[in-house]
């Protein structure tokens, strides 16, 4: 569709917009959040969300990064049967070389028809005091 708009000094503007109708239920991710922030030496971060799609198999992707953008975590799987609050997904910083700092998470979610929500965060975490 187009649309056609003319502001107070009678200039024109146009626009136009794309939009597909879908033929079932959109995924929809609410509330998400990565707990516990900042981190303690020894705890796993949860990432905790809920969706309208209780029941169906999704697909995920979870990718943790330091600020300089290296790659502490990248993991991809399947939540089958999901339920409609979920909180499954875990990172221990004990798992990368990390000397720790802040850290941007990364989560992508996608249904079995494609369509798909990316969220993402910051959380604090402790160097590794070896």
């Amino acid at each position: 569709a187009t649309v056609r708009v003319w502001d107070n000094f009678n200039n024109p503007g146009e626009a136009s917009v794309r939009f597909k109708v879908s033929e079932g239920p959109v995924l929809e991710v609410s509330n998400i959040t990565a707990y516990p922030n900042p981190l303690t030496e020894g705890q796993e971060m949860h990432i905790r969300f809920e969706h309208n799609l209780a029941g169906e198999d999704l697909d995920y992707r979870l990718t943790v990064a330091d600020l300089s953008g290296r790659l502490l975590h990248d993991r991809k799987g399947k939540l089958e049967s999901a339920p409609s609050r979920s909180d499954v997904l875990t990172w221990n910083p004990l798992s990368a070389p990390f000397s720790g700092g802040m850290v941007i998470w990364r989560l992508e979610l996608t249904d079995t028809r494609g369509n798909s929500s990316l969220h993402h965060g910051r959380i604090i975490c402790p160097g590794k005091l070896r």
